[in-house]
């Protein structure tokens, strides 16, 4: 059993604001796949937790070693004896240095990623300590810190305990990791590509089924999560289709909305363009005089929807660049 809390009313409130660096939750290119010959890296891999063990004491000891040698060998190597006198005040501070790593490796061991798909709560370490993060993934506060000359993205995750900083979650491909994250957090879709989950996909499928396919928690930026087979895509379309919950990849005013059929009722259905040219596949942003957007996806037919009109609005295409398309 994975030691997690997953009790809601326990579950801490993240600490630290987030910022405009904060990644929005959405999937926003295809997910990389874990197959069966992966499992063995995981803690769990299931239909209900995503678990990985970040603890490599192996690491902290060779560089805490390598570090105490380094100090014994500079300090005799200069001259130096068993005493206080020089060069003891140079290689003392060096040969402590290295013995954190040592200590570090006994003392600090919870180093857990925890993914509890069902609960929908997230947990990843925190700053020396063993007391992780735990909090609710929507509120989680994902963001792509540069690190290096070279400026490469890593997937951080904001310590809670300090004022800085934060746990690298991946380095390679960051898109693709957030992506696996918040499709796999996404419980009303299902399970994420990958033979690894295969033997799952019934199981999640009967769930989401008895709940009545619930629409998804997070939007896809053009990126569909189809069912395992045509016959249950067929059944869970009846209910919510990939299109109606894809949103524009680009920077959002922060209180936007995407429209839906279910919310936005009271708008009128429209052809975009013309009967020879449709304007199919294209996103429209609205602006109201409130203030309020709301971002609107044209399908392969061009048949879209207009609000209605005794509203005050201005309309504009969004442009290639600025869409997945």
């Amino acid at each position: 059993m994975i030691d997690i809390k997953l009790d809601k009313t326990k579950v801490a409130t993240h600490k630290r604001k987030k910022t405009k660096k904060s990644e929005p939750l959405e999937i926003r290119t295809s997910p990389y796949k874990i197959n069966l010959k992966d499992v063995d890296y995981f803690l769990c891999l299931n239909d209900k937790y995503y678990a990985f063990d970040y603890y490599v004491f192996k690491d902290d000891l060779k560089w805490g070693g390598g570090i105490i040698l380094f100090s014994i060998i500079l300090h005799f190597g200069v001259g130096g004896a068993f005493s206080f006198e020089a060069p003891f005040p140079i290689t003392a501070p060096i040969f402590l240095f290295g013995l954190c790593f040592i200590i570090k490796t006994f003392i600090i061991k919870n180093r857990k990623l925890i993914l509890s798909r069902i609960d929908g709560v997230f947990s990843y370490p925190n700053y020396m300590s063993n007391k992780p993060v735990v909090i609710r993934f929507k509120e989680a506060a994902l963001f792509f810190a540069y690190k290096g000359k070279m400026a490469i993205p890593v997937l951080v995750a904001p310590y809670t305990n300090v004022k800085f900083g934060g746990f690298t979650l991946s380095t390679v491909d960051v898109n693709s990791e957030l992506s696996f994250y918040v499709w796999y957090m996404d419980k009303n879709r299902p399970l994420p590509p990958g033979d690894a989950f295969d033997a799952y996909r019934q199981k999640d499928f009967e769930r989401r089924k008895a709940e009545g396919f619930p629409p998804p928690l997070y939007y896809s930026c053009g990126i569909p999560t189809p069912e395992a087979t045509p016959e249950q895509q067929a059944e869970r379309e009846q209910y919510w289709k990939d299109q109606e919950y894809y949103a524009p990849d680009i920077k959002r005013p922060k209180d936007s909305e995407i429209f839906n059929k279910r919310t936005h009722k009271s708008w009128n259905p429209c052809v975009f363009g013309e009967k020879e040219a449709v304007l199919a596949n294209k996103w429209y942003e609205f602006t109201f005089a409130n203030g309020k957007v709301v971002y609107m996806l044209t399908n392969e037919k061009g048949e879209g929807f207009l609000p209605p009109e005794d509203e005050k609005y201005e309309v504009a295409s969004l442009t290639l660049k600025d869409t997945w398309f």
